[in-house]
């Protein structure tokens, strides 16, 4: 039986250095896993270690304006959220790694921040990236739909602010502070951006400090107010215009014979049931607001004038029976022209009232 040298046989020392590589290699990963996990853990902590709060600044692109709903009381939106924030522990000198690095929220740490006033949120996807400063870049698309509670009062020539609130996410204020300017925020000028029934004025950035949570006493936001005027031509023709002629139509009894009862309750009770049928089509699309807006207010308006018509057309009816038919007369002659000059005149003052 041939005995083995390890000396002189090629192949065996070729096996030999194979078993030792691979023990060396083994080992070695051994040590860069030992090496690399605690940086990962690292990473993933608050870039800050000297108790001072991360400055992030945020930023909000408004691609779509999707929906306002008032008697919802909410509103829709899709863009882009970004943040920006300083992690001095990413920096790398000017001839070392790329220009930009791209990360992923496992590998570094990101400020855990919502809105607030979501109902439903959606994330679509989500980009971040380094520069060699250490400067990191967040952005992701998104979808959201928004509770905000509408100031109806001048309905329907009202502006509305539609709010985006972040804070952060059961975070304490010394954690996270946000920026006193954004990051370049703004409102896509595209068509499919806006709605037909409202403009876009502006959008602002407002950051302060609001107390919010029960465990949190205090917590940094970062408000977002998109500022829309209401196009109110639709209700200009579709509502106010025929509310109007409903009112002016039970004024064309004053030129009818006191005497011709019937033919004048008619005309009045016929206005009033179609005014209370229009204004609850009009109230099925809008909040019940405990206030009066001046859509409201023209409403009550034009429903107190068709009862003063009425209430003249019993009045000028008895007077003849009691032998007053010449105050009768007289009473239905004036009541052509007061009646539609207070008409007139309480609106005015409703203008005045609504929007000084």
């Amino acid at each position: 039986m041939r005995k083995l040298n390890f000396a002189k046989d090629w192949e065996w020392q070729l096996v030999a250095i194979v078993l030792i590589a691979f023990m060396f290699g083994g080992a070695h990963r051994v040590g860069a896993v030992e090496r690399i996990g605690p940086l990962k853990q690292t990473l993933r902590e608050t870039p800050r270690s000297d108790g001072l709060p991360v400055v992030v600044a945020p930023g909000l692109d408004v691609t779509a304006l999707s929906a306002i709903n008032e008697a919802g009381e909410f509103f829709e939106i899709e863009g882009f959220l970004t943040m920006a924030w300083r992690d001095d522990r990413l920096e790398l000198n000017e001839d070392e790694g790329p220009a930009y690095r791209h990360f992923t929220q496992e590998e570094i740490w990101t400020p855990p921040v919502e809105m607030v006033n979501a109902i439903n949120y959606r994330r679509y996807s989500y980009m971040m990236t380094a520069d060699r400063s250490g400067m990191v870049t967040y952005v992701e698309r998104f979808h959201a739909q928004l509770s905000e509670s509408f100031a109806l009062e001048e309905f329907p020539f009202d502006q509305q602010r539609l709010r985006v609130v972040i804070h952060p996410f059961l975070a304490p204020e010394s954690s996270i502070v946000f920026a006193t300017e954004d990051t370049g925020s703004a409102i896509s000028r595209e068509s499919y951006a806006r709605l037909a029934a409202w403009s876009i004025d502006d959008m602002t950035y407002v950051p302060g400090t609001v107390s919010v949570y029960s465990r949190v006493p205090q917590s940094v936001e970062a408000r977002f107010d998109i500022n829309v005027s209401r196009r109110s031509g639709f209700y200009i023709w579709k509502v106010f215009l025929p509310m109007i002629v409903m009112t002016i139509i039970p004024w064309s009894v004053f030129w009818v014979d006191v005497k011709e009862f019937d033919w004048q309750m008619k005309i009045p009770i016929a206005t009033m049931l179609a005014l209370v049928a229009f204004e609850f089509a009009v109230a099925r699309d809008l909040p019940r607001v405990p206030y009066v807006t001046f859509l409201d207010a023209v409403f009550l308006t034009s429903f107190m004038f068709v009862f003063v018509s009425i209430v003249e057309i019993v009045v000028v009816y008895h007077l003849p029976r009691a032998g007053w038919r010449e105050h009768a007369t007289r009473i239905h002659w004036h009541a052509r022209w007061a009646v539609p000059l207070a008409y007139v005149s309480l609106l005015l003052i409703l203008i005045l009232i609504f929007f000084e």
